[in-house]
């Protein structure tokens, strides 16, 4: 899952448009169990955060670290 800054149909000027410091609040449907979320510099592919967490199924908010313009979540399901 990746997350970008919002940006208006063909900027003319994309560089006045880029940000750091955004965070991003995400709530993921998602089964009972354990979890592992990993967010990711995508330029990078280096690991910027991590937790896991016992999810009993439903809605579940997970929040990024503060990043510059987009950010990779991967979510994987822990047995």
């Amino acid at each position: 899952m990746n997350f970008h800054v919002p940006l208006p149909s063909k900027p003319q000027h994309l560089q006045s448009l880029l940000r750091e410091d955004v965070e991003a609040l995400a709530t993921l449907n998602l089964p009972a169990g354990k979890w592992r979320a990993e967010w990711l510099n995508t330029k990078t592919g280096e690991k910027t955060k991590h937790e896991s967490f016992q999810h009993a199924g439903g809605g579940s908010q997970v929040k990024s670290p503060k990043f510059y313009n987009d950010i990779a979540l991967r979510l994987t399901r822990q047995d």
